[in-house]
């Protein structure tokens, strides 16, 4: 499976820390996120499944991006959110 456009991009950038997944079209649910991933640096998922991530505990902004890091320690960047076709972009705020 080739790599969305905006996987690629993100992939370029050095965050200074490792990342455990790249997420596009992705929603904020209850707390996690949902999302298709690539390149799962733990070998859980295959690139292209969607998956739901455990609870957000922080967030972080580098380069332009958004660094979810979950309670089970991974970072996620969030590389395409699913509302970006033009709903409501409230659906984006992490609390």
């Amino acid at each position: 499976m080739g790599y969305p456009r905006s996987i690629l991009d993100a992939k370029k950038i050095d965050f200074g820390f490792v990342i455990t997944g790249y997420l596009c079209c992705v929603t904020h649910k209850n707390r996690s996120l949902v999302g298709v991933v690539f390149s799962d640096q733990r070998g859980r998922f295959r690139d292209g499944a969607t998956i739901r991530t455990s609870l957000i505990c922080a967030v972080q902004i580098h380069h332009g991006y958004l660094i979810c890091e979950t309670f089970s320690g991974s970072r996620y960047v969030v590389c395409h959110w699913q509302d970006e076709n033009g709903t409501s972009p409230e659906s984006r705020i992490i609390h």
